[in-house]
């Protein structure tokens, strides 16, 4: 998934998507922005989406660059 398909589902999905980047990718401000902007389901880096099986909270997780 890539920012244009974010932007469908609703930016408040989008707020979510920096969890990973902060957290799990470490990167904060301009260069978060840029990964987030960067996001392309056809070149990469994508964004996944997939429900845990054991919590069943959906979860994100982002290609490493």
């Amino acid at each position: 998934m890539g920012l244009r398909e974010m932007c469908v589902l609703g930016a408040q999905f989008e707020g979510g998507v920096l969890r990973p980047i902060v957290y799990q990718l470490r990167l904060s401000g301009m260069p978060a922005t840029r990964l987030l902007e960067s996001l392309n389901a056809e070149s990469g880096p994508a964004l996944t989406v997939f429900r845990c099986t054991r919590c069943g909270r959906n979860h994100l997780h982002i290609d490493q660059i």
